[in-house]
């Protein structure tokens, strides 16, 4: 039953962060400023705290000399962010207010991005030429890969983590497995006429310890094969878990 159970999460797990497609939409939605166009997609799950830093990070200022970045001023209300006016570049050279949103529903992140410039909002009938609606569509196809593969990220070090404890539990029982093998399976007595010094050796005591050795010798299997249905049970975790944590890398490496 707990095999089930753990063969289900596992399905869970590696179906959550199943082969994803970024494709961002123009459709309407609410914002604070009423009904507009939003440029819209979704991925997996994500953090919505580093969805907001990752915000703050793409639409800050270019760096002056590689020193300084001016940060936009910025609010926020609610699942909205909303930028001052100011010329952004990667869409227009038109001033513009960026209206940002993020939200979780159903194991998937929306993200929203409403750029409103004086005429109105970029996407709306007559607002804006094509250049700007593809840039202002790529720059956040851009944003929602690299969240997704911050996402990815921060979920591989998770899994590996869990990887690393199951590893713990393995190894520290093949520690105690080679303690038992020394014990238990060296030293066997042996049964030569003559000792070292050429002496006749006492067979009564002879005998009495080579049974004493495979007494322990028995005890000591029975104890190895108690440890070895243990680390079965880790090496199969760690299997499994090996399974997500490389469905996790090919998928990281497979965001366009």
């Amino acid at each position: 039953m707990k095999k089930l159970v753990y063969l289900v999460f596992l399905l869970i797990s590696m179906n959550a962060f199943s082969q994803h497609e970024i494709v961002v939409s123009i459709v309407d939605r609410p914002s604070s400023m009423g009904l507009a166009p939003a440029f819209e997609t979704a991925i997996p799950s994500a953090d919505l705290k580093m969805a907001d830093d990752l915000f703050e990070q793409m639409i800050a200022g270019k760096r002056f000399f590689g020193l300084l970045k001016k940060k936009r001023a910025n609010t926020k209300e609610g699942h909205e962010r909303m930028t001052e006016e100011f010329v952004f570049e990667q869409v227009s050279s038109s001033p513009m207010v960026i209206l940002f949103q993020v939200t979780d529903f159903s194991s998937q992140t929306y993200i929203r991005f409403f750029f409103k410039m004086r005429d109105g909002f970029l996407g709306a009938p007559g607002i804006g030429s094509k250049s700007e609606i593809a840039s202002a569509e790529e720059f956040v196809h851009s944003y929602a890969s690299r969240l997704y593969a911050q996402t990815l990220g921060a979920k591989i070090a998770e899994e590996q983590k869990i990887f690393s404890k199951y590893e713990k539990k393995y190894n520290k029982l093949e520690r105690k497995k080679r303690k038992i093998e020394k014990r238990y399976f060296t030293g066997q007595p042996r049964m030569d006429p003559e000792n070292s010094e050429g002496d006749l050796i006492d067979v009564e005591q002879a005998v009495a310890d080579e049974e004493k050795f495979l007494k322990g010798k028995k005890k000591g299997q029975k104890k190895i094969r108690r440890i070895q249905k243990k680390q079965a049970k880790w090496e199969g975790r760690m299997k499994n878990q090996q399974i997500i944590i490389d469905r996790l890398k090919r998928e990281l490496n497979a965001i366009n």
